[in-house]
């Protein structure tokens, strides 16, 4: 038996959707897929049998385990922290978050009028949240074994960047943003958007990757390329606008300013 990041590598192990089921005693491995997960595949390598394994439906992977959805599990750490940036308790009261603090799936965040915090998930994906913001972080999977990860965030108000760890660009990472009027799917990828209660429009500038929007208004998809700015209300997309490197650094400056080391 040979261990491997973690994990353990034999004949007749048990592997969850291409990694090694992380932290579980060679027992559980010999018996079958851990709790509340299913063995969807064998395969033969080596001369090794590779049983893999599927997290039954309503429940999530993480980090070796199937846990009902809505669970919450670690995603992250804030890495750079200005000013009041708030996340919501249990109990419903709201605390500051300081520089190291573990972020969580389904945790609830907000910003003051000078707010602005960085946090670094676990690909290394980096989520920058600028001033008066507030935001729910619904999802977040990655499997090291491929670096593929997904992650899910919805927001209320405000604005936020979103860049592509170095880790997951290799692979692959789903992003998708629910916002008030529509949502936002993105892959590999680097981009802001912002949504203004006031007037109920979001702007979504696009500066790298591939995306896909759909206004709740129409529930139709459109696909966007890198270098464009879409701005949708509750009527569906209402303008499409070129975005040159000028107005990108422009807009970082001007709606998430200078954190941690994004640029």
């Amino acid at each position: 038996m040979s261990i491997k990041n973690g994990g353990w590598a034999l004949a007749g192990c048990f592997v969850f959707a291409g990694a090694l089921w992380l932290g579980l005693p060679s027992t559980v491995l010999a018996q079958g897929c851990p709790p509340n997960a299913y063995v969807y595949k064998t395969e033969h390598k080596g001369g090794d049998i590779v049983h893999r394994c599927r997290c039954y439906e309503n429940y999530v992977q993480s980090q070796g385990r199937c846990l009902p959805l809505h669970t919450p599990v670690r995603i992250g750490a804030a890495a750079a922290v200005y000013g009041e940036v708030l996340v919501e308790q249990p109990d419903g009261s709201w605390k500051q978050i300081r520089s190291g603090t573990t972020i969580y799936s389904y945790n609830r965040l907000k910003t003051g009028p000078n707010g602005k915090v960085q946090f670094m998930l676990l690909d290394e994906t980096v989520f920058t949240v600028g001033p008066k913001t507030e935001m729910l972080l619904d999802e977040f999977v990655y499997d090291p074994d491929t670096s593929a990860s997904k992650v899910t965030a919805r927001i209320i108000k405000g604005v936020f960047r979103f860049v592509t760890g170095k880790i997951a660009r290799k692979k692959t990472i789903k992003a998708r943003v629910r916002l008030p009027v529509g949502t936002l799917g993105g892959r590999g990828t680097d981009f802001i958007a912002k949504h203004d209660p006031t007037t109920n429009r979001s702007t979504l500038y696009l500066r790298d990757g591939k995306f896909e929007v759909t206004p709740r208004a129409t529930g139709k998809t459109s696909q966007f390329s890198a270098g464009q700015i879409v701005v949708i209300d509750e009527t569906g997309i209402i303008e499409v606008l070129p975005l040159s490197e000028q107005k990108w650094k422009r807009t970082v400056r001007k709606e998430i300013g200078l954190v941690g080391s994004a640029k």
